[in-house]
């Protein structure tokens, strides 16, 4: 089984939960032969944790950005892709090795199994180029699912196969990044996937406040990847029935605040057309039991 992976870890001011993800790594069955950890100017004390850990542990890299400001929208997405071009540099510097990406947010808990399982699945299935596990959050005491569709790995923990890391752009900047990644390697002819059986935590918690937020970007990142406004209307339908019952309408109003003045969208054609035309002939399929 190939066993080699690199692995970067954007975070800003993360000194709350740096401990317990570093301390997860370190207990990693497979570890990473190289992990970049992108310090994006923090002001408390996540820099002096990050350089403890790097002291220690060779393999773990602290790499310190400067404060100026960015677009708040597109600066994870370009600070990954930046860190990708990093690590990479600097594994051919040091001659190492690997088969596999992996894109680790800085707020999250694994199983010290969690990559040793999840190489396994690329192991068994050599179609297989982006994968993650599936993610929980603790709320009142009980762990909750993170929702989301099978074939969609998870943006705060996943694994990229090396061929189809390069062969999608690796990680474009854009205002999509999880879905633009996905879907090009699917229309790529890749295979993506979620693994329910594989598990991680989800430290940080949403309040109502930052679900509102969180489901009107989503809605914004909808029209950017040009989905069709039924598909959209039928989804915050959908979304008005779950609990907290606003988000349908966060969804929404995110999704035509863009739409009513045609802001731009992405420039992949490929993409962009899929949601668009067959997306929605997909979903209108499942709904009525169309195979």
């Amino acid at each position: 089984m190939k066993k080699n992976y690199i692995m970067i870890t954007p975070c800003k001011n993360e000194e709350k939960y740096l401990p317990k993800l570093i301390d997860s790594v370190l207990k990693q069955k497979i570890k990473p032969k190289l992990w970049l950890i992108i310090n994006d100017g923090s002001t408390d004390k996540s820099t002096e944790i990050i350089e403890k850990a790097a002291k220690k542990h060779k393999w773990i890299i602290c790499d310190n950005l400067d404060q100026k400001k960015r677009d708040l929208r597109l600066r994870y997405s370009r600070i990954c892709r930046d860190g990708f071009k990093k690590i990479i540099k600097i594994c051919k510097n040091k001659n190492i090795n690997w088969d596999y990406m992996v894109l680790l947010d800085a707020d999250l808990v694994l199983p010290k199994d969690h990559f040793q399982k999840l190489l396994k699945k690329f192991d068994e299935n050599r179609n297989l180029g982006i994968a993650s596990g599936q993610l929980y959050y603790k709320e009142k005491g009980k762990l909750v699912q993170e929702p989301g569709p099978d074939y969609f790995p998870s943006g705060p923990v996943r694994t990229w196969r090396k061929n189809c890391f390069f062969e999608t752009d690796m990680y474009k900047i854009t205002y999509c990044p999880d879905s633009v990644s996905c879907m090009k390697a699917r229309l790529n002819g890749w295979e993506t996937k979620c693994y329910k059986d594989i598990t991680g935590l989800h430290r940080r918690t949403s309040s109502a406040n930052g679900l509102w937020k969180g489901y009107r970007i989503s809605g914004e990142g909808s029209y950017y990847l040009n989905f069709h406004p039924i598909h959209i209307i039928g989804k915050s339908i959908y979304l008005t029935f779950k609990k907290p019952y606003f988000i349908g309408l966060a969804f929404l109003s995110g999704y035509f605040s863009k739409y009513m003045v045609r802001a731009p969208q992405l420039d992949d054609k490929q993409i962009c057309n899929y949601y668009h035309n067959q997306r929605l002939k997909e979903k209108l399929k499942s709904i009525l039991g169309i195979k």
